[in-house]
C-alpha cells in the first residue's frame, strides 16, 4: 500500500514538476526554475526508493491496468461479427455488396463460434 502511494507522489511530483518548469521557461523565472527542479527531484528520489525496495515494477504495472479496458469479451465480437455479417447481406445484389467481404466475416464467425453463423435460436433448443 506504502508504495502504491509513493508511486502516485512519484507521478504527481514529477507531472507537477514538468508543468512548473515548461511555466518557467514561458516567464523566464529563475525561482519557478529551481521550485520546478525541486519537485523533479523530488520525483526522482521517490523512484529511486521504489526501485530500491523492488517495488516499481509491480506499481507501474498495476496503475497500468488500471488505464486498459481490455479486449471484448467473445460474445461481444461475436455479436459484432454477426451485426457487420446481416448489414452486408441485406445489401446483397446492390453494387454495395461485396462477396469477399461476406465470405471473410462468414468464415470468422464460423471460426470463433464453432461452425454456427447465425446465432443459436432459444425456440428451437431443448
Amino acid at each position: 500500500m506504502l508504495a502504491r502511494l509513493v508511486y502516485l507522489l512519484h507521478l504527481g511530483c514529477g507531472g507537477y514538476g514538468l508543468a512548473q518548469a515548461f511555466g518557467a521557461a514561458a516567464t523566464q523565472s529563475p525561482g519557478a526554475l529551481v521550485e520546478a527542479a525541486a519537485w523533479l527531484l523530488l520525483s526522482v528520489m521517490f523512484a529511486v526508493w521504489l526501485r530500491r525496495v523492488r517495488r516499481y515494477a509491480e506499481c507501474r504495472d498495476g496503475f497500468g491496468a488500471l488505464g486498459s479496458f481490455g479486449e471484448p469479451t467473445d460474445d461481444e465480437t461475436l455479436a459484432r461479427l454477426r451485426h457487420d455479417h446481416a448489414e452486408l447481406e441485406r445489401l446483397r445484389g446492390t453494387p454495395g455488396f461485396d462477396p469477399w467481404a461476406a465470405l471473410a466475416l462468414r468464415r470468422e464467425i464460423e471460426r470463433r463460434s464453432g461452425g454456427r453463423v447465425a446465432p443459436p435460436d432459444p425456440r428451437r433448443e431443448p
